[in-house]
């Protein structure tokens, strides 16, 4: 779970550095930016039976994981508005970890898929969502490819995570 718990906090930094300013729908607008991560949906698969309580506490886990590596605020430079690369991020955020068959970023538009690879553990990952320059919403869904089978595995998983960052104005001085 740890290896998912990593691809997902990479995803979400990736929504999260979705946008580079100011008329260029693909940029983010410098200013205060404020942003929201929520857990939207998650099923664990191949639980052993009599493990119910254990899949809570996980389930509460990686909800406090995610809305804690989620909420945060930031003042984003004009500087750094137009250094933010978009597909670079991506890259980086994910590492070599993933393979992407589609990558479409740009026109006001998110639309990412691929296969995710780590600690013997494979997911499908799609990101889909909008982006302006003030505005950035995306619905990643990771599903896994792995189911456990002993055990010792960890179960498998599909989630549902939205991210949103919103321009909220000048940044305080």
């Amino acid at each position: 779970m740890r290896n998912m718990n990593y691809l997902i906090l990479a995803a979400s930094t990736f929504a999260l550095l979705s946008c580079s300013a100011s008329t260029d729908p693909n940029k983010r607008e410098p200013g205060k930016w404020k942003t929201v991560a929520s857990l939207e949906n998650l099923e664990l698969t191949g639980v052993p039976a009599g493990m119910e309580a254990q899949v809570a506490k996980m389930k509460e886990q990686m909800e406090a994981q995610i809305k804690n590596a989620g909420a945060r605020g930031e003042c984003l430079t004009a500087e750094q508005s137009e250094k933010e690369d978009v597909s670079k991020g991506l890259s980086q955020g994910l590492g070599s970890v993933c393979t992407f068959s589609k990558k479409t970023i740009g026109g006001g538009k998110i639309d990412v898929a691929g296969t995710c690879s780590q600690g013997g553990q494979e997911m499908d990952l799609a990101m889909a969502g909008t982006m302006s320059s003030k505005n950035i919403n995306v619905l990643m869904t990771v599903a896994s490819k792995t189911k456990a089978t002993g055990p010792m595995n960890m179960p498998g998983m599909n989630m549902k995570l939205r991210v949103t960052s919103t321009h909220e104005g000048k940044c305080e001085a």
